[in-house]
Order: structure tokens, then C-alpha cells, then sequence
């Protein structure tokens, strides 16, 4: 595990079957310029949340500026991940989580970082409301 505020390889969302499964059985949440889907972890992983980030094609046309996107989004959890992290491990939770951009044109990195903190606090919120699943080994 990686101290600090890197973004260790574990914690992103990689594989295609788990990035399918959380758009098929995730929870949705809306927060600002950001969707959330996410779903409770169904095997034990080393970090509290796993993550990925999205800006679709049909918002943003540009590649260039669907790339500025997803960059400051990963900077805004890189740097504010410490705050979801300490409440899920109070909760001895782990969760998936997908950050999906639904803005027409990319936002500056100051109201990125408001909404994701909105989204953090919306998702803190139903993940207390929602009934937990127990934890497999893998």
C-alpha cells in the first residue's frame, strides 16, 4: 500500500468486468456536475474504495479536453481521498466507485473539487442509509 496522497494501481478500476458489473448493478447518486455509480466491494480489497473516472464522448467532443477532464478529476480524489477514506474505514467498509462527468464543457479544478466533496458527502450519506453486505476472502 502506498502511503500519502499517491494513487496506488490497486485503487483504480481497471478490469472491464468490474467497470460492466458496477454500470449494471451500481447505485446511482447525482452531485453537482458528477454521476456516481457505486456498489459495496463483494471481496476484501486493500484499499477502502476502488475507483475510475469518466468523461463521455457525446458531453465532450474534444479528446483533448475530455483528457483536462478526467486529469483534474483524479487530482481532486487524489488529494481529498484521505477525508472518504477515514470515514469507510469507521465504517469498516469497502466500496467500487464510478465518477462519471455530465457537464457539456469542462469545469475549472476549483468547481471540480466543490462538487466531488458534495458527491463524498452525498455518497458518505446513502452509504449509511443503505444495509452492508459481508465481505468474501478472496
Amino acid at each position: 500500500m502506498k502511503s500519502g496522497f499517491g494513487i496506488d494501481k490497486l485503487e483504480k478500476l481497471k478490469l472491464k468486468r468490474e467497470i460492466t458489473s458496477i454500470f449494471k448493478e451500481g447505485k446511482h447518486l447525482y452531485a453537482g456536475n458528477f454521476r456516481l455509480i457505486w456498489n459495496f466491494a463483494l471481496f476484501e480489497m486493500p484499499y477502502p474504495v476502488r475507483f475510475g473516472v469518466s468523461v463521455p464522448k457525446r458531453n465532450i467532443k474534444s479528446s483533448v479536453k475530455r483528457n483536462l477532464m478526467k486529469r483534474r478529476m483524479r487530482e481532486v480524489y487524489r488529494l481529498n481521498k484521505h477525508l472518504f477514506f477515514s470515514e469507510l474505514e469507521n465504517l469498516n467498509l469497502q466500496i467500487i466507485v464510478m465518477f462519471v462527468f455530465k457537464g457539456e464543457a469542462p469545469i475549472s479544478l476549483p468547481k471540480v473539487e466543490s462538487d466531488f466533496l458534495l458527491a463524498f458527502q452525498k455518497l458518505t450519506k446513502r452509504i449509511n442509509e443503505t444495509p452492508k453486505p459481508k465481505l468474501q476472502v478472496k
